[in-house]
C-alpha cells in the first residue's frame, strides 16, 4: 500500500481537466561514459530509452493520453507543453541540472509537476521545492495510488511505499512511445534484484522480492520477436 503526505483538492473539482499525460525524461550531460559523442557516428541520438517511463505508461489506464519527450533526443516544444496537463519526470542524478530547469517551465505554464525514478526516491526533500507530486520507490505500488487520487480530484505531495511488486506481474512496457531507431540499446527488464552492490547509497533500494518477467513478451512487445 503506498503511503503520502497531505492530500490535496483541485480547484472547483477539476479533476477530469487532467487527462493528457507529458512524459519527460531529463538530458544527460555530454561525457565519454554517456558515449554521446559517439553515438551520432552510428546515426543515433541516446543509448538508451527511458525504461522506467515506458513502464509507467503501461500502467496507466487507456483513458489517458500520452506523449513522451525524451530531452536527449529533441527538444521539449511549447505544443507539447500546451497540450499537458501533467508533466512526468523520471531522473537519476547526473540528470538534476536538466530537471529542475525543465521543471522551472513547467511551473511557469501552470503545468502539474510529478517527480519520479531513482534520484527523486534518493533525495526526496532536495526534489520536492520544485514539483508539486513525488511517486517514488516502486512505481508499480504508488503510480496507481496517485492516478487512484488523481481520479477522485485529489492528490497527495508524496506517495512511497515499501512494498515490493512481483515483477512478473509489471505490463510490457509501452515501446510505440518512443521512436526506438534513435536508440544505440533497446533494453528489457526481465528481473529485478536482489541487489548487493556497496555503492547503494540507501539499503531500502534494495529489492529483495523479485520474480523473473517472461522475456519474450517482452521482446514481442520491444518488436524483437519471441
Amino acid at each position: 500500500m503506498a503511503e503520502g503526505g497531505f492530500s490535496r483538492p483541485f480547484p472547483d473539482a477539476m479533476s477530469m481537466r487532467y487527462r493528457h499525460i507529458l512524459m519527460v525524461y531529463p538530458e544527460f550531460p555530454k561525457t565519454y561514459w554517456g558515449m554521446q559523442y559517439f553515438l551520432p557516428l552510428i546515426g543515433k541520438k541516446a543509448l538508451m530509452p527511458p525504461l522506467g517511463l515506458i513502464t509507467i505508461g503501461a500502467l496507466t489506464p487507456n483513458h489517458y493520453e500520452i506523449r513522451l519527450v525524451d530531452l536527449n533526443c529533441e527538444a521539449l516544444t511549447e505544443n507539447d507543453l500546451g497540450w499537458a496537463d501533467i508533466v512526468c519526470f523520471s531522473a537519476m542524478l547526473p540528470q538534476k541540472p536538466s530537471l529542475f530547469q525543465v521543471a522551472e517551465r513547467c511551473r511557469a505554464a501552470h503545468k502539474l509537476i510529478v517527480f519520479g525514478g531513482p534520484y527523486p526516491t534518493a533525495c526526496a526533500a532536495e526534489c520536492a521545492p520544485h514539483c508539486d507530486v513525488q511517486v517514488l520507490n516502486e512505481g508499480e505500488i504508488t503510480w496507481p495510488a496517485f492516478l487512484e487520487d488523481l481520479e477522485r480530484g485529489i492528490y497527495k505531495d508524496r506517495y512511497t511505499s515499501e512494498e515490493k511488486p512481483d515483477v512478473s506481474s509489471t505490463p510490457v512496457p509501452r515501446f510505440e512511445l518512443l521512436n526506438i531507431d534513435e536508440y544505440g540499446i533497446i533494453p528489457i527488464q526481465f528481473s529485478r534484484g536482489p541487489v548487493s552492490m556497496r555503492v547503494l547509497r540507501h539499503h531500502r533500494h534494495v529489492r529483495p522480492q523479485a520474480k523473473d518477467q517472461d522475456t519474450g513478451s517482452v521482446a514481442a512487445g520491444a518488436g524483437g520477436g519471441a
